[in-house]
This record gives structure tokens, C-alpha cells and sequence, in this order.
């Protein structure tokens, strides 16, 4: 088993990126009051954080990248095709891996569960959306 990257739909993949990037925008706009409270912010300190700008923006866009292009080799290895297949695929991915892994860093800093549903939300969500685009561009 092994993946051929010349099989990889490198279009999908920006597109999913690009899918997963523009939800992070829809999702902390949802929640930006939750957000904001749990973590102790004012909306000026929100403003002040969000002042790194495009540097901020590139950074996720490339995380982005590299986590369409992982779940593109993944859907390729499993053979999965179609919304259920990539559904799945990227749940596995979101809530399998990236959430599990966080919840001893939530533990141990003591953080609430409204902020690690919000915080893990987007990306589970994102992985999500993400992995039905690729499956149904296989």
C-alpha cells in the first residue's frame, strides 16, 4: 500500500484548504463572544490579537494545505469515495486524532469544555468539510 502522488488531485486539495480556511472565519465569527469570554478577552484584545494579519492567515493557510494534502493521501490509501467515505475519513481524522490528542493539554491547563468545543469544533468541522470535498473529487 502506498500512495502515488501523481493520483493526487492537487486542485482538490487547494479547494479544501481553501474550504477549511474560510470556515475558520465563519466559525470564530459564530462564536467569537463564547470564545472571547472563555478566555478572558475584551474585544480589544481580541482586535490587537488579530492585528498579526496576513502572516496569521498565511500560517493556516499552509497548516490547511498540508492537512488537505494528508487526508487526500488518506482517501486515496482507503479507496474512499463519496460524501460518506470522505465524511467519515475526515471525522475520523478530526475527532480520532487532532481532538483526542488535545484533550490532556484541556485537562491539564485546566481549560472548560465550552472553549475545547469551540477551539476543536473548527477543525473536526473543517476536516469534515474537507474530507467530503476530497472524497467526492476522487
Amino acid at each position: 500500500m502506498s500512495v502515488d502522488f501523481g493520483d493526487i488531485n492537487y486542485l482538490a486539495v487547494i479547494v479544501a484548504a481553501m474550504a477549511s480556511l474560510a470556515l475558520g472565519t465563519g466559525w470564530y465569527g459564530l462564536f467569537a463572544k463564547p470564545w472571547m469570554e472563555e478566555m478572558g478577552m475584551t474585544p480589544e484584545m481580541a482586535s490587537e490579537r488579530a492585528a498579526v494579519g496576513a502572516r496569521g492567515y498565511v500560517a493556516v493557510g499552509v497548516s490547511w494545505l498540508i492537512a488537505a494534502l494528508a487526508l487526500s493521501m488518506l482517501v486515496q490509501l482507503t479507496r474512499a469515495n463519496g460524501v460518506v467515505d470522505g465524511l467519515w475519513l475526515g471525522l475520523i481524522m478530526g475527532i480520532g486524532l487532532l481532538a483526542a490528542s488535545q484533550v490532556p493539554h484541556f485537562s491539564f491547563e485546566v481549560k472548560s469544555l465550552r472553549l475545547f468545543m469551540i477551539d476543536k469544533g473548527y477543525p473536526v468541522t473543517a476536516l469534515a468539510v474537507a474530507g467530503i470535498i476530497l472524497g467526492v473529487w476522487q
